[in-house]
């Protein structure tokens, strides 16, 4: 969840291009930033973007995503994606054209909930010392344990958060703030709690 600076972006696409190599970049939390940062794959033929209605628009039931890449490129992803997925759910399938027609008011949606929910997850990180956490455009937070013990333990008592150990990062853990503010605090709540605990 946290966004790639433009500048790093073109020079990773220079180097990219230079020595012949494609860079996917994940970008399913890209229409949740308020910079405006336009996919890499505007950027620079090296990039492959990707995104999907599954983070930024809470969707995750339709399986909906797309690529941005070179003609070749997409080609390429579209023959392998038919070698490997021959049957789509024609009605997750439709589904997603009508969330499509709709993205203004789902985008609309998915800014208000983290308008609401950012603050308050920053503000209990910020009153955490023993958490240090990178800020996120994102409907997510990856608190670290300062004094870098393993979080495992913390996130299995906790049951609700995923152990950073799923993304080679053992000190954190990842909490998810996608939901009504009332439940995001009683989540935070959950937190503090299990935090205190020995």
């Amino acid at each position: 969840g946290v966004l790639a600076g433009v500048d790093d972006l073109r020079e990773i696409g220079r180097l990219a291009e230079r020595h012949g190599f494609a860079v996917m970049v994940d970008e399913v939390y890209l229409d949740l930033a308020s910079s405006g940062h336009a996919p890499a794959a505007t950027l620079s033929p090296a990039f492959v973007s990707t995104n999907s209605l599954t983070k930024a628009y809470g969707l995750a039931s339709l399986r909906c995503g797309w690529s941005l890449a070179s003609p070749e490129v997409t080609e390429e992803i579209r023959r392998a994606r038919n070698a490997v997925d021959v049957w789509s759910a024609i009605p997750a399938d439709r589904l997603s054209v009508v969330a499509f027609r709709r993205l203004d008011r789902l985008h609309d949606r998915a800014r208000q909930i983290v308008g609401s929910n950012a603050p308050l997850v920053q503000a209990f990180l910020d009153s955490r010392p023993e958490l240090e956490c990178v800020s996120s455009s994102a409907t997510i937070a990856f608190p670290r344990f300062r004094d870098g013990r393993d979080a495992d333990p913390f996130a299995r008592k906790l049951r609700s958060a995923a152990p950073g150990a799923f993304f080679d990062a053992p000190s954190h853990f990842r909490i998810a703030y996608g939901a009504a503010p009332e439940d995001v605090e009683k989540g935070l709540e959950v937190i503090a709690s299990s935090l205190a605990a020995p």
